[in-house]
C-alpha cells in the first residue's frame, strides 16, 4: 500500500483569520489582552529567533501566566463557535483523509485549545506549541519553541523521518510562514 500523509497549518490556512488573539481574549481578558499586547510590542521577550516570536513570548507571559489549564480549556470552548473554515484546504483534508492519507495539523496554535477547535476533523496528530504548566496552573511559557517558520518545518520533519517514508507528501499553508514547511512537500499548496 502506498503511504500518503498530509500536513496542514491552522491560522490562515484552515480556518480564516487568526485564532490566538480571540482565544487571549477569552482566556485572560480583553482588557488584559490589551495591555498585555501593548507591553509585548515595547518590551518583547528576548532570546528567540525573531522579534514576532518575542512578541508572542511576552504576550503569552503576560495573558496566560497564573491562569489555570482548565480555565484555558473552558476559553477554547467560547471560541470554538467563532471558527469559519476557509476552502479550498477545509475540502482538502477531508478528501485527502477518504484516499486514505494520514492527516497532521501543524500549527504556531496553541495546544491548550487547538484540539477543540479541530473536533470533528479526521485529524490523526496535532503538532503545536505548548505551554508549560505546574500543578495545572500556566507559567506563561513555551516550551520547546513557537512552532512556526523553521520551527515548524523542523517538526514536521522530524515527525515524516520518524514516521515514514511516504509516498506522498501533501502541504497546505499561508505565505510567507509556512514556505519551510512546504518544501518539505512533494505536493504544496499555498492558500
Amino acid at each position: 500500500m502506498t503511504r500518503k500523509i498530509a500536513f496542514f497549518d491552522f491560522d490562515g490556512t484552515l480556518v480564516k483569520g487568526d485564532s490566538l488573539l480571540p482565544f487571549l481574549g477569552f482566556a485572560a481578558g480583553w482588557g488584559a489582552l490589551s495591555l498585555g499586547f501593548a507591553r509585548a510590542l515595547l518590551l518583547p521577550e528576548a532570546g528567540h529567533p525573531d522579534r514576532r516570536t518575542g512578541i508572542k513570548a511576552a504576550l503569552l507571559r503576560h495573558t496566560l501566566a497564573g491562569l489555570s489549564v482548565d480555565h484555558a480549556h473552558a476559553a477554547a470552548q467560547l471560541l470554538a463557535p467563532l471558527r469559519h473554515w476557509k476552502e479550498p484546504a477545509h475540502s482538502a483534508l477531508l478528501r485527502l483523509k477518504e484516499q486514505g492519507a494520514e492527516i497532521v495539523v501543524a500549527t504556531g496554535a496553541l495546544e491548550l485549545y487547538i484540539g477543540r477547535l479541530l473536533e470533528g476533523l479526521p485529524v490523526d496528530k496535532i503538532i503545536a506549541t505548548e505551554m508549560e504548566s505546574h500543578n495545572g496552573i500556566l507559567t506563561g511559557r513555551m516550551l520547546g519553541g513557537n512552532c512556526v517558520r523553521a520551527e515548524k518545518a523542523r517538526r514536521v520533519d522530524a515527525y515524516i523521518k520518524t514516521h515514514g517514508p511516504y509516498a506522498e507528501i501533501h502541504g497546505y499553508g499561508n505565505a510567507p510562514h509556512d514556505l519551510a514547511m512546504l518544501e518539505l512537500c512533494t505536493h504544496k499548496t499555498v492558500v
